[in-house]
């Protein structure tokens, strides 16, 4: 199983991408062990219909270079 522990948000500059990390975390139950690794989800702006579309994904991705949002929980 595997969900976000941790988000965050970048905006370029242009507004024409919003890049998304989530730190996901999932236990195996067998090893009793936890792992994480975050996931990046890249959306362009699409200027004909003008709304966000997905234009990339890397799984795993490194984590932020930097911190825009501070996930507390």
């Amino acid at each position: 199983q595997s969900e976000s522990d941790d988000i965050d948000i970048h905006v370029s500059e242009d507004w024409n991408t919003v890049t998304v990390f989530e730190e996901r975390s999932s236990y195996d139950m067998e090893k009793k062990t936890e792992s994480h690794r975050w996931v990046t989800t890249e959306y362009c702006f699409n200027k004909v219909a003008r709304s966000y579309k997905e234009c990339g994904k890397k799984n795993p991705s490194p984590p932020p270079p930097y911190r825009v949002l501070k996930y507390e929980y």
